[in-house]
């Protein structure tokens, strides 16, 4: 379960999270409650390198992965400019067919669910990653990085726990609807 220091749920709605935090002290008569509010997924980044050479990107390229049949959409957590993702073979490190950074949609946003597009890829083509083990390699520019993660439905639901509940999450406290809300 997922609490606040004062004891109380984490509560989500659209990109943020909230919960309530007190603070006493007895010998000084002080009495406080605050409000916190969080970026979802965004207690940890991987951060665009600083440098005096714009042209320069920052990349990561991920462990090998397994692709899952049901899940057909790739989303970030990002804050920055620039982003662009490449689908690699596990084995090889080659560039999958469709999936190069050049062919990504390159994202200047603020978002914590953003979707990733490829828009010449041909409409089966996540089809032939269904099983296979593969790598994502991220680029960008400058920001930040938070999170990602593949989804079964274009509204980029996780299916990630938050027991507190919010807006799209449901009675068990899971994201299943995304943005679809």
């Amino acid at each position: 379960d997922v609490q606040s220091a004062a004891g109380g749920w984490i509560v989500g709605s659209d990109d943020k999270l909230y919960t309530y935090v007190s603070g006493r002290a007895l010998n000084m008569a002080l009495d406080q409650t605050g409000l916190v509010t969080l970026r979802r997924d965004g207690f940890a980044s991987l951060d665009s390198a600083t440098s005096s050479d714009q042209s320069a990107a920052t990349f990561v390229l991920t462990r090998a992965l397994s692709w899952q049949p049901a899940h057909r959409f790739l989303f970030v957590n990002f804050k920055g400019h620039g982003l662009r993702i490449s689908i690699h073979d596990a084995a090889t490190n080659a560039t999958l067919p469709y999936f190069s950074t050049e062919g990504c949609t390159s994202l200047t946003v603020d978002s914590t669910r953003q979707k990733i597009t490829w828009p010449k890829a041909p409409v089966g083509a996540f089809k032939a990653l269904q099983g296979r083990a593969v790598r994502f390699r991220f680029e960008w520019q400058s920001g930040s990085l938070f999170s990602f993660w593949v989804a079964e439905s274009e509204c980029g639901a996780s299916n990630g726990h938050l027991p507190g509940g919010g807006v799209g999450i449901d009675d068990s406290g899971f994201d299943t609807k995304g943005s679809c809300v």
